[in-house]
């Protein structure tokens, strides 16, 4: 279950999608929450390619790397676990 969802904005925007503040959106962070009580491999599609995808603790402190292939990101979760994805997208 997506639980938040929010846009990651760079400070000094080269093109356009232009965020917040005329800040460009660089990518996205999603909350996730496992609510079947069964660990399992979790993929989210994005309509960009991902250059690179982390997962953080709520302090925004990298825990774990994920494995990222064009629009796809994949991750392992644990039985209600809660989970922090930060991606970005490819530029250029």
């Amino acid at each position: 279950m997506t639980a938040h969802a929010s846009t990651l904005c760079d400070e000094h925007p080269p093109g356009p999608y232009l965020g917040p503040r005329n800040q460009q959106i660089g990518g996205f962070r999603v909350r996730l929450l496992e609510t079947t009580g069964r660990p399992g491999r979790i993929s989210i599609s994005s309509f960009r390619p991902v250059a690179f995808a982390r997962q953080v603790d709520f302090q925004g402190h990298s825990l774990a790397e994920c494995e990222v292939t064009e629009d796809k990101i994949r991750f392992d979760m644990t039985a209600h676990e809660w989970a922090q994805i930060e991606a970005r997208w490819q530029t250029g």
